[in-house]
């Protein structure tokens, strides 16, 4: 029988569980799921149909969200803030947060540091904001 939730607001629940979600801690599918009283074809299906992208793509995207703030901020070191955030492959975090951001995470936290060398071609350049697809 199909759900008759709107899939707007499940949409939004799943994102505050996902932001609220200890980092450190993995996040499996079938969790949110149980935790939004919802199957996981259903979840996958209201993802796609009104955001582009799976359930796993949007976890991921707040999970490069974050780490991309704390870089931003300057919390630590490119690797501490990606462990932290429970990205254990460097190599990679890297190819996944340049395909999301369009830099690497260690030009994103040059250039909140304020390094001259960041953006030698623009001065006034802001990092590029993320697509909601990855």
């Amino acid at each position: 029988m199909p759900s008759t939730r709107d899939p707007r607001l499940v949409i939004e629940q799943l994102r505050q569980l996902v932001e609220a979600w200890e980092v450190e801690e993995r996040i499996a599918l079938g969790t949110l799921c149980a935790l939004l009283a919802i199957r996981p074809r259903t979840l996958h299906h209201y993802c796609v149909g009104h955001l582009g992208i799976s359930p796993l793509q949007l976890v991921l995207r707040i999970r490069l969200d974050r780490v991309r703030h704390a870089l931003l901020i300057g919390e630590g070191n490119v690797t501490s803030i990606a462990f932290a955030h429970g990205f254990t492959e460097l190599g990679h975090f890297s190819g996944v947060y340049r395909r999301a951001f369009g830099e690497s995470p260690r030009d994103t936290l040059r250039w909140s540091l304020g390094s001259a060398s960041a953006y030698p071609q623009d001065p006034e350049h802001e990092p590029p904001r993320a697509s909601p697809a990855t």
